[in-house]
């Protein structure tokens, strides 16, 4: 998770215990439906998580903005 924070330094605490617990729900989930390579569960976080919040340092979204990552 230190990628993370390598490139953005103001999540709240319950953020970063969100993050910290979304690998091991990704673990879970792809025993039972393959949600991405296990092979590159190594990379959780840089493959995965911080492609998803690039967008964030692109654009400026106004508070209360939803938005969902739909994969490829």
């Amino acid at each position: 998770m230190e990628i993370l924070l390598k490139y953005f330094s103001d999540f709240s605490e319950l953020q970063l215990k969100q993050l910290a617990a979304l690998k091991d729900l990704y673990v879970e989930w792809n025993e039972k439906i393959n949600v991405i390579s296990r092979k590159d569960m190594d990379n959780f976080y840089e493959h995965h998580v911080l492609h998803s919040l690039a967008i964030a340092t692109q654009f400026d979204f106004p508070a209360g903005y939803q938005v969902m990552d739909l994969g490829a």
